[in-house]
């Protein structure tokens, strides 16, 4: 099974430094923020997908093998260079899995690494990021037509420790997605996104470049083999039904 290939966990990056207020506009990439466990130095990428709603890698609420509570988790919006203010998760709404091995988390299935998150409060000043669940196919026939794959996270690139929010554009559905990723109905999306430690929990996205991009997927984990590194994200399909059901359940 894919799943079971050797993979690293795009796990967790040193916190990051204690929010600043904002100054000009907020770009659309600041629904991707920072989820940090501050007792635990750990840090994750999540995606606002409604004002209290957040999307992220079921791993990130395992980082030693042993369930966080949610209270121990906050999120941080992302404005550019700067940083929004926090706001706490109140409730582990869903995940994939309910449990994991701390020894080897790589042995959790990709296809079911997503998690969906409540936070304390809303935040009503910052554009949430659509989710659109698309299968394998139609991923491809949109690619052939002129919309771009990206990823986007807060990896542990050279020097700069979880700071910035980095992108990887223009990725590609790796050539054997059809071969590899039969059986997952559509969970498991591979593509050549560049992914690093600290971007897990983070958003795979399609669009134009001058439009809005949806949230097709969450990366999971990386494989590195020789012709490159291949990104292993869970498909929006996996969570679909769950994130509805948390969404309409919003007072």
């Amino acid at each position: 099974m894919v799943a079971a290939l050797l993979a690293a966990v795009a796990g967790c990056a040193p916190p990051p430094k204690p929010p600043a207020e904002p100054a000009g506009p907020i770009p659309r990439t600041a629904a991707i923020g920072q989820l940090d466990v501050p007792s635990d130095s750990s840090s994750c990428t999540a995606t606002l997908v409604a004002p209290t709603i957040i999307v992220t890698a079921a791993h990130c609420v395992f980082p030693k093998g042993k369930k966080l509570p949610a209270d121990s988790m906050v999120f941080t919006p992302n404005a550019g260079a700067q940083r929004l203010p926090t706001v706490r998760v109140a409730e582990i709404v869903a995940l994939g899995v309910q449990q994991m091995d701390p020894n080897k988390p790589e042995d959790t299935p990709t296809e079911v690494d997503w998690a969906v998150l409540r936070l304390e409060s809303a935040i009503t000043n910052i554009a949430p990021i659509q989710v659109e669940p698309l299968p394998l196919a139609e991923i491809d026939r949109r690619m052939q037509s002129g919309e771009t794959l990206s990823s986007l996270g807060y990896g542990r690139y050279g020097y700069a420790l979880g700071d910035h929010l980095y992108r990887s554009e223009d990725c590609k559905l790796i050539p054997e997605w059809r071969e590899l990723e039969s059986g997952t109905n559509d969970r498991l999306v591979m593509t050549t996104c560049q992914v690093m430690h600290g971007d897990s929990g983070g958003p795979v996205l399609i669009g134009k470049p001058d439009s809005d991009r949806r949230l097709i997927a969450v990366v999971s984990r990386f494989w590195t083999r020789s012709d490159g590194t291949i990104s292993m994200s869970v498909g929006a399909g996996a969570f679909a039904d769950q994130l509805k059901s948390a969404i309409d359940a919003t007072p």
